[in-house]
This record gives structure tokens, C-alpha cells and sequence, in this order.
């Protein structure tokens, strides 16, 4: 009796080994694009963002959208003009999907980078576009570009000031007297100081 215990439970656990290590249980389906499908190459990546183009609620560039064309010759005011004209209670036609999609594009872990090459775009306009949408600004001036954020003052406005050989004597003659008590001014040829 043992013995038949014996190889019953080795049965049971042979067979929940050999089941749980079938790689046909572990297959990918093939009716629907995988996550490393998808998000493991540049071209799985194009083919899934080229698809929110076909989606309902974003704007398509149509000729049937004519009939919006001139807001003054309607009617009544459009609801997507009016404050509140969008709320739960009157907008149909969409559903979760789209924005599902979108959202999982949006938070999957994307691996890789791509390396692009650019002919034809000015630097400049390389920058603009680099960092339009950000807190930072370039300015170009002669040749040399600053950049920075955009509230600062120096990239907002500036002057450049050509800069003139003046004699220590004449530098002298420019200072205040109450300035220069107790002051010692030396000249370090030097340094050009």
C-alpha cells in the first residue's frame, strides 16, 4: 500500500512539473500585437502611434468640417464654443477605448533610443524647436548663443559695450574724491588692469 502511495505522489508531482513547464501553455497570440511587439522596436512604436491618427475624438483635417468654417453665417453658437458646451451629460459618440490606447502607450516602459540625423534645419531652428514648450530660450547673437530660462532679464535684453583703452590718470580724474579717500589705485600693466 505504501508503495502504491509512493508512486502516486510521484505521479501527481511529475505531472504538475511536466504541465507547468509546457511551453505551449506560455505562447504569445498571434490575433493581437504584444507588449515586446510593440514597444521593443522603432517601427513597433511608428506602427502603434500611426494608429491614434484614425481615432474619432481627436481633429482630422477634412473637407466635411467646411460647414464650421465661418462662425459668424450660423445660426446659433456651436457647442464646442460655448462655456460648458462639453459636459457628461451631452457628449456621445466616444468611448474609452481611444484614450485607453493612448494611455498605455503613454506608460509602458519603451526600451532602446533611436539616433537621428537631420539635413537641411538651421541650428536656430533646431533650438526653437528643441525647446519651444519648455522654461528655456536661446539667443543668438554674433555667432554665440545663450541659453537659458526664459524669465531671465539678460536673455530678454542686452547691449554689447565696446570697451575703451582709458589712461590710469584719466580713470582717476572719472572717480569720485569721497570715493577714493583711503583708496589706493594701482595700475597693473600686466593684467591690463
Amino acid at each position: 500500500m505504501k508503495t502504491q502511495m509512493k508512486t502516486l505522489y510521484i505521479g501527481i508531482v511529475l505531472a504538475a512539473v511536466a504541465f507547468a513547464s509546457c511551453s505551449k501553455l506560455d505562447q504569445v497570440p498571434q490575433s493581437t500585437a504584444s507588449k515586446e511587439a510593440i514597444f521593443s522596436s522603432e517601427n513597433g512604436l511608428k506602427l502603434y502611434t500611426n494608429s491614434f491618427y484614425g481615432m474619432d475624438f481627436l481633429p482630422k483635417n477634412s473637407t466635411t468640417q467646411d460647414a464650421m468654417s465661418d462662425y459668424l453665417a450660423v445660426r446659433e453658437v456651436q457647442l464646442f464654443i460655448r462655456e460648458g458646451g462639453f459636459a457628461a451629460n451631452n457628449s456621445s459618440g466616444w468611448g474609452w477605448t481611444d484614450l485607453r490606447n493612448i494611455n498605455y502607450f503613454i506608460y509602458s516602459d519603451v526600451k532602446g533610443g533611436v539616433t537621428t540625423h537631420l539635413t537641411g534645419i538651421t541650428y536656430d531652428n533646431f533650438l526653437t524647436a528643441l525647446l519651444q514648450g519648455t522654461e528655456y530660450t536661446y539667443k543668438n547673437e554674433n555667432g554665440i548663443y545663450l541659453i537659458g530660462e526664459r524669465k531671465l532679464e539678460g536673455l530678454r535684453s542686452n547691449r554689447i559695450i565696446q570697451l575703451q583703452h582709458r589712461s590710469l590718470d584719466t580713470i582717476q580724474m572719472m572717480i569720485p574724491a569721497e570715493w577714493k579717500k583711503g583708496v589706493e589705485i594701482k595700475e597693473f600693466r600686466e593684467q591690463n588692469t
